[in-house]
C-alpha cells in the first residue's frame, strides 16, 4: 500500500514478488493472477494500478474468510 501511495514502481514490484512466493507456498490460487498483475504491471497509470491493488485486497479478504472458516471447522472437529 505504501508503494502505491508513493507511486514507487520498484517497491511495488519487490513487495508483489515477495507476496507471490507466500501465495504459492500456502496455495491460494485465486490470488495468483492478481499478484502477477501487480508484480509485472506495465501501466504508467497509477489509477489503474490502484484498481488492481484494490481487486487484490478484496480477493485477499475473501480468501482469508474462507481460510478462517476452514480453521473453525478443523477446531470444531478436534473438540469432539
Amino acid at each position: 500500500t505504501q508503494h502505491i501511495e508513493e507511486e514507487n514502481r520498484k517497491g511495488l514490484h519487490y513487495e508483489a514478488h515477495t507476496l507471490k512466493s507466500s501465495i504459492n507456498t500456502i496455495r491460494l490460487p485465486e490470488l495468483q493472477p492478481l499478484i502477477l498483475q501487480l508484480e509485472y504491471c506495465q501501466s504508467t497509470d497509477w489509477t489503474t494500478i490502484r484498481e488492481q491493488h484494490k481487486d487484490f485486497l478484496e480477493t485477499l479478504e475473501q480468501e482469508i474468510a474462507l481460510v478462517e472458516q476452514d480453521r473453525e471447522q478443523i477446531l470444531e472437529t478436534q473438540e469432539v
